[in-house]
């Protein structure tokens, strides 16, 4: 029946009833203003607002009655999206050759011009049964979406197009990576702050908490001008990567996205520790203002050196050099990042190079993890003794020990402890991995 009325609606006729001869004579059709259908008969044209009513009775005594409103007329088809909205398109079958043959019906099907991308990726997303063999291609136009489709028919590349079996048996395990320094540049976050509220939101949250300790906002240094920027100095760079990763943290949590492990690298532990629930945003906030205000101090005073060495060969290294250099992370099985004196880096790049290992000096102007912290120690300690870190809500890895951590230790002490030792990143990876991770 409401098939049937919906039908009415769209078509805008009214068909005849089934099997109806004549009208049974006890019943006043004329009194109740009621015929039955004999004809198919259109719906008056003066009639826009023609409703249907559906009425049903169950055998238990229900008496269900439902009243059908045409649907509002479509609105005139828009022009394609702007380009930069960018959709998220996916596909699945069964097997690959079933996907190989959906691809090409979505290709063919596509050809017509009237397609609007928004309703498509709607309906493929949303609506679409998601079978294990997976196709995702983000696109921002209707031609974008069909070279996509016909570059996965060829077998040619694409950037950002996935392709592959969903894995079976368990639900998949994310872990949330929060940088360290170095990834930042002028302008992040700029697209996200103008049309993502979410993202907006909380990011205006840290930086109100921020202002309170210091005086100045984030917020505006990350909308200054290219020449104006301060994102390469340490004070800036810390407080913007932090309020980047919570807010696209808060962000990715609207869309359902969340952490099953946490880890971060170096500075990114502040955003990390804030993420797994083991400090409050005023307490990360404090931690991050006073972490990139003193080692702001240590501006030129060193740099960092990458190195593609494993961590028993780039620690043996360090013996002639007398304390100027350490090493500043242990990133992968072959990754070290050293930090020190400026000069000393450079004997050891020479070194290095004359034993053909990979080596580059890099961009961060303060040494980091270096012996250039210490006179920061007691003034980092005393800033953050009011710290109240609680136990994590979402498993946590500390690369201070390259192990899981509780959170209730990621007190004063120990962010001095992520200041200057060595960041042991790959142990805690390992131990994440061990742990199930899958992306």
């Amino acid at each position: 029946g409401v098939i049937k009325g919906a039908l009415i609606l769209h078509h805008r006729a009214i068909p005849p009833s089934l099997n109806f001869s004549a009208p049974n004579p006890r019943v006043s059709f004329d009194e109740l203003n009621l015929r039955v259908q004999q004809t198919l008969e259109p719906l008056a044209a003066d009639e826009p607002a023609s409703v249907v009513g559906v009425n049903s009775f169950g055998f238990g005594g229900t008496n269900g009655h439902v009243v059908l409103d045409a649907a509002p007329a479509p609105r005139a088809p828009r022009d394609e999206a702007p380009a930069k909205t960018r959709y998220l398109v996916p596909v699945s079958a069964r097997s690959q050759d079933s996907l190989r043959q959906s691809a090409a019906r979505l290709r063919t099907w596509l050809s017509d011009d009237e397609r609007r991308l928004a309703d498509v990726a709607f309906t493929l997303g949303a609506r679409a049964t998601h079978h294990d063999v997976r196709l995702a291609m983000p696109v921002t136009s209707s031609g974008d979406l069909v070279e996509h489709l016909a570059a996965f028919l060829a077998d040619e590349p694409r950037t950002g197009r996935a392709f592959g079996r969903r894995a079976a048996a368990r639900s998949p395990k994310t872990a949330f990576v929060f940088s360290g320094m170095g990834p930042q540049w002028w302008g992040m976050g700029r697209e996200l702050l103008a049309e993502e509220p979410v993202f907006r939101a909380a990011v205006e949250r840290c930086d109100a908490i921020f202002q309170s300790l210091a005086g100045w906002s984030v917020r505006e240094q990350m909308a200054l001008d290219a020449e104006r920027s301060r994102m390469d100095q340490a004070e800036v760079a810390q407080p913007a990567n932090f309020m980047l990763q919570v807010g696209l943290t808060e962000l990715w949590a609207s869309w359902g996205i969340t952490p099953d492990l946490i880890v971060g690298h170096s500075a990114g532990e502040v955003a990390a520790t804030w993420a797994a629930g083991i400090l409050e945003l005023e307490d990360a906030v404090t931690v991050i203002y006073h972490r990139s205000r003193l080692q702001q101090r240590a501006t030129d005073k060193g740099r960092m050196l990458a190195a593609g060495l494993p961590a028993t060969r780039a620690t043996a290294l360090l013996g002639g050099f007398g304390g100027r250099v350490s090493v500043a992370a242990y990133n992968s099985p072959r990754s070290v990042t050293y930090t020190g004196d400026v000069d000393a880096l450079q004997q050891l790049a020479t070194l290095l190079a004359d034993m053909q290992v990979f080596n580059r000096m890099l961009d961060p102007r303060v040494p980091y993890h270096s012996h250039h912290m210490d006179p920061l120690r007691e003034e980092l300690v005393e800033s953050l003794s009011g710290l109240l870190p609680q136990p994590a809500r979402v498993p946590y890895y500390s690369v201070v020990s390259g192990d899981r951590a509780d959170g209730r230790e990621v007190d004063a002490a120990y962010w001095w402890a992520n200041v200057r030792e060595p960041v042991y990143f790959q142990p805690a990876i390992e131990k994440m991995m061990s742990a199930g991770v899958d992306a």
